[in-house]
């Protein structure tokens, strides 16, 4: 079977395997103040300088294309609100991740001089694993690092988090290939693409872009080290790489446009204590600290493999070029880390500790394991080495250990609640909306829940309810907006069984 069919295939069931996973084992439904405001909230396309998350244009502007699709055109046939948006969300977050899955192994094709064994494949699976396997310990917080609080961390950290470190894979392997062969090419239409992708990357989320500034960072000091004794050879690399500068010049703006936000003096009032930047590093080793054993255990299984094939190789341990590669995605890890661990000291604490958030720094590790044993998996000589014997069994084990049926992973929400309580919480506030909206009348109580505990501000604001009414009339739900009042309802909570 040629490669490509391979990997049309790979494609094809990854995408299927991961939209039943968010559409039916653990969808995607609406549920706080915020996936109701953003679902319908559409901003211009351009950073806004002062603005309230000025520079997240990507995520604010994908939110609602995603339910404007869900309501024209699924909603009309599954005439159930919630989960025609759910079914957009799940499609959504497949795509997105199998075209990450997919670059992944092009990117190993490349530096395995693989075209057409299916070695990268598997590795593909075994990588798409370790993003499940990595935080699975217990029945409670069982994440995973596509795992986010809400539809809209869902979009805003966990969807630019993939484009992100996709864009980064395609630069990686886009370079691998070119080598020191900097041929200045006249630009067109695909360059615009490149120009395009970049723009969304960037301009995405402060969280999320770092991984990709720190690998195109990482590529431009080394290009400028290789070629120090050669103005000329500077001046092609910076020609031919000229998406490394565009996107150091567009960070350097979304970083000016971020210092602007007024959303930062609202995360200094959320901050109660002092953080120092050992903490907020201490959380962040927590974070390696509570991996999974048995990830840890595999991890150590390719590096033995990897030391075994050094000594198989003799004189030919690594090529340079994949010496050269390991180092730049060791550097960029340690920066993101470092940059990370610098943001959460002005935006709190639990961000170091985010799954979504810490998607950027395990990306690099992930990827440093995958092609170090990729390396195991090839002789000198290029051809298999004995060594892939073990492959079928290890990712079959990664595999089992991922979609092990006694520890559940957790729904999409911050309160621990069970998808048919989310859901069903949905559905009564649709039902008030329904009713409301045929007796006519222009203004409405909207009962939800409770939580004094949080004075009532989350995970339903004060303004919740004009923001689920603006949605509604934007969608065609309801015929027109309905100006609303918010009553928390400590009955809704017995009712529902939630407990805050």
């Amino acid at each position: 079977m040629k490669s490509k069919h391979k990997d049309i295939l790979l494609f094809s069931g990854i995408f299927l395997v991961l939209f039943v996973f968010f559409y039916v084992a653990h969808p995607l439904i609406l549920f706080d103040s915020d996936d109701w405001e953003m679902c319908s909230y559409f901003r211009r396309p351009l950073p806004m300088p002062g603005g309230y998350n000025g520079i997240k244009v990507f995520p604010e502007t994908l939110f609602p294309i995603i339910t404007e699709i869900a309501a024209n055109f699924v909603y009309p046939i599954m005439k159930d609100y919630l989960m025609s948006l759910a079914l957009a969300f799940a499609v959504t977050g497949a795509l997105f991740i199998s075209v990450y899955c997919t670059v992944f192994v092009s990117l190993i094709r490349t530096i395995m001089d693989d075209k057409e064994s299916i070695i990268p494949d598997l590795l593909a699976v075994c990588f798409l694993s370790f993003h499940f396997l990595i935080y699975k310990n217990d029945w409670f917080s069982n994440t995973h690092l596509f795992w986010s609080g809400d539809v809209t961390c869902f979009i805003h950290y966990v969807l630019t988090g993939v484009f992100n470190i996709t864009m980064v894979m395609w630069f990686m392997n886009k370079a691998y290939k070119e080598g020191d062969a900097y041929e200045v090419k006249p630009v067109g239409l695909k360059d615009g693409v490149i120009l395009l992708a970049i723009y969304f990357a960037v301009f995405s989320n402060m969280f999320t872009n770092i991984v990709l500034v720190s690998f195109v960072a990482v590529e431009m000091l080394s290009g400028f080290f290789k070629n120090r004794k050669d103005k000329n050879a500077i001046k092609k690399f910076i020609m031919c790489r000229w998406y490394y500068p565009a996107t150091l010049i567009m960070w350097a703006f979304a970083l000016v446009i971020q210092l602007m936000d007024p959303r930062n003096a609202d995360a200094k009032k959320q901050i109660t204590d002092k953080i120092g930047i050992m903490e907020i590093t201490k959380s962040v080793i927590s974070n390696f600290t509570s991996i999974n054993k048995m990830c840890l255990l595999i991890f150590a299984v390719m590096t033995v493999l990897f030391v075994i094939g050094v000594f198989k190789k003799g004189e030919n341990v690594v090529k340079t070029s994949e010496a050269a590669i390991l180092v730049k995605i060791i550097v960029s890890g340690f920066f993101t880390v470092l940059y990370l661990v610098l943001l959460s000291g002005v935006s709190g604490i639990n961000y170091a500790q985010r799954s979504d958030v810490s998607l950027g720094y395990y990306f690099y590790m992930f990827l440093f394991f995958m092609i170090v044993f990729g390396m195991a998996l090839k002789n000198a000589d290029g051809k298999e080495s004995g060594l892939g014997v073990v492959l079928p069994l290890l990712t079959f084990i990664t595999v089992a250990q991922t979609i092990n049926s006694c520890k559940s992973y957790r729904d999409y929400n911050d309160f621990a609640l069970s998808k048919e309580q989310v859901y069903s919480i949905g559905q009564d506030i649709l039902s008030q909306y329904f009713a409301a909206d045929k007796s006519g009348t222009e203004t409405m109580e909207l009962h939800v829940l409770a939580n004094e505990e949080r004075d009532n501000t989350w995970p339903y604001t004060f303004y919740v309810g004009d923001a689920i009414s603006d949605s509604l009339s934007r969608h065609g739900v309801i015929s027109k907006f309905i100006k609303c009042t918010v009553i928390y309802d400590r009955q809704k909570d017995e009712e529902f069984k939630v407990g805050f």
